[in-house]
Formats: C-alpha cells, sequence, structure tokens
C-alpha cells in the first residue's frame, strides 16, 4: 500500500443515533463544542429498546426490551413503547465523538446497533429550534414496524447502571419543555478540567470544586469530587 492509500483516521466521517438531551440541536452543538455546520441529521427510530427515565435526573438511558420487562416490569405493548425515536446524525469528526465520549461517561457503553431513518439527511443548520417544532418532527405516527425495513450500523450510548433507571418511560416532548433550557449552557466536567480558566483558578485557591462551582448536571452542585459524575 503506498502512502497516498493510507487514510487517516481522524478524518473519517461517522454516525451515531441520540434519543435523549441530544436530539435537542442546541444542547448537541453545546456538547461537540461546535456550530455543527458540518453535521447532516433526521428523525430515525430504534427498534426493540425502550427509553426510560434516569431516577432523579432529567436525561434517559435505553436498554433493550428484554430487560425493561425483566427487570423493570414494563410491558409494552404496543409500537410506540417498543422502540426509540431519535436523532441520527452523520459527518460526526473524532474529536466529535471524544467529546460525546466524555460526556456520557461509564455510565453508558458506546455499541453499534441497527437504526431506522424516517427522512432524508439534512444538514444540522436547518434544524427547528421551536419547541413545537422539534416536537412535532419526532411524533410522526408509525404504522407497522414492517415498514421500518432500511437500517444503518451506527453508534449508539446504551446505558449500563440498571439500578438508576426508573420503570417511568421519558418523554421528549416533556424534556422540550420543561427541561431543556438547563442544558443549552452546560459543559461536561471533564473539558472544564482540562480548561486551562479551572487550572488558573486552582492555582490560585487550591480548591478543585469552589472554586468554579462546578456541577455535574445542570441544577446539581457537588460538595466532593467523589460525587463528580460527567454523565448525561
Amino acid at each position: 500500500m503506498s502512502t497516498e492509500d493510507v487514510v487517516d483516521p481522524s478524518t473519517i466521517q461517522k454516525k451515531a443515533f441520540f434519543y435523549g438531551t441530544l436530539m435537542h440541536p442546541r444542547t448537541l452543538k453545546q456538547i461537540l463544542q461546535n456550530n455543527g455546520e458540518h453535521l447532516r441529521f433526521c428523525p430515525a427510530v430504534l427498534i426493540g429498546y425502550a427509553r426510560h427515565k434516569v431516577k432523579g435526573q432529567t436525561y434517559p438511558g435505553i436498554i433493550t426490551l428484554s430487560q425493561s420487562e425483566s427487570i423493570l416490569g414494563m410491558k409494552h405493548h404496543s409500537l410506540q413503547e417498543s422502540v426509540v425515536r431519535g436523532t441520527l446524525v452523520e459527518g460526526l469528526t473524532e474529536a466529535d465523538l471524544k467529546r460525546l465520549d466524555d460526556f456520557e461517561d461509564t455510565e453508558y457503553a458506546r455499541e453499534t446497533l441497527t437504526i431506522h431513518p424516517l427522512a432524508p439527511f439534512e444538514p444540522l443548520s436547518t434544524h427547528a429550534e421551536q419547541d413545537d417544532e422539534i416536537i412535532r418532527m419526532h411524533a410522526t405516527p408509525l404504522s407497522t414496524e414492517a415498514g421500518l425495513t432500511f437500517g444503518v450500523q451506527v453508534d449508539t450510548y446504551v446505558y449500563r447502571m440498571l439500578e438508576r433507571l426508573d420503570p417511568g418511560l421519558w418523554m421528549f416532548d416533556d424534556f422540550v419543555q420543561n427541561h431543556a433550557a438547563q442544558w443549552f449552557n452546560y459543559v461536561p466536567m471533564i473539558a472544564r478540567l482540562r480548561s486551562r480558566q479551572w487550572y488558573e483558578n486552582v492555582m490560585a485557591t487550591g480548591n478543585m470544586i469552589t472554586s468554579m462551582e462546578y456541577t455535574d448536571r445542570p441544577g446539581q452542585i457537588n460538595e466532593s469530587m467523589d460525587d463528580v459524575t460527567t454523565n448525561r
């Protein structure tokens, strides 16, 4: 193989499926720390999984339907209850994925799952940001599972800590209307720990936490390093 044939892995663009806070374009761009102009998106669904609330949090986690039924006692009778709706994004760089991994941390595992697009890809820059438009985009009725024949293999963050899940299902419309704005200025803990401003504050004050009043999630303040998590 000649040097001209060698592909730099950092230049390969990838796809990922988001089903929670990152379905909102403002949150996604905030976590990626860029304007997302290189990205394209479409609404999509994941079959055979359930999206549950995480106890005491405004973000969800997905697990298989069998786990949902056996561990949490949920029965998923309708098609709407046996699929997870979300956003499929393409064009992600290695730097984007690194920030996403930092954001999700050990509470989630990045796995390759089959995702079914519901519409053609469009530039992320054209994504609606009004609450009602965003909700409507992910509320199109699904008629039958048989109609979801085309699937693509993409990265998806699956929840690992089952004991933290609530039996109740997480609802995107409730998140958009009542909680999304809390995430628009959120910066993951690890990104703050890497920042020069944080380093300078620590050097000046000797205090790793109160020098910048770190929170692991919107509305929460940690009192010690043992309490710090970087999960969505």
